[in-house]
């Protein structure tokens, strides 16, 4: 688990007006303890990315991250998604409730994401997840206190 210091999460407090939110989307799914969230760049060029995850109501200015990808140490280092269809797989994360939240750029500061990390110019919502640990047994993976 990481918590950011006192940096700011917020990537770009405006982009310009010609950021279509069609052009980069985000979405969440989970299966036991994984959550895998799979980002479409439609932009025909590199975009630049973080995500993180976080419970309902937290804020990564003072609470800790579930999962995440494109930060180090509270700094934005956006990991590069080539234009189509890229997953990320965040393992063993725990049981509970949590939101997705996402920022893209180009590199002519055309701006994609949740108003966590573009307060001013947010394209899209936090997706909603929720990891349930699941106990398996070769191929049949059962909710934990299944049957009980």
């Amino acid at each position: 688990m990481a918590t950011f210091a006192a940096a700011p999460i917020v990537l770009f407090t405006a982009g310009p007006a010609g950021a279509a939110p069609e052009d980069v989307t985000l979405t969440a799914s989970t299966r036991g303890q994984t959550v895998t969230t799979t980002i479409t760049n439609r932009t025909g060029t590199d975009i630049y990315c973080g995500v993180i995850g976080m419970k309902p109501g937290q804020h990564p200015e003072r609470d800790p991250i579930a999962f995440s990808v494109g930060f180090v140490d509270g700094e934005f280092v956006p990991v590069a998604i080539t234009p189509g269809t890229h997953s990320i797989d965040f393992r063993a994360v725990p049981e509970g409730d949590y939101l997705v939240d996402w920022g893209c750029r180009d590199n002519v500061r055309e701006v994609w994401g949740t108003p966590l990390m573009y307060s001013l110019s947010a394209t899209a919502q936090p997706v909603p997840v929720t990891v349930v640990r699941t106990d398996c047994f070769g191929s049949a993976c059962l909710p934990t206190g299944f049957g009980s």
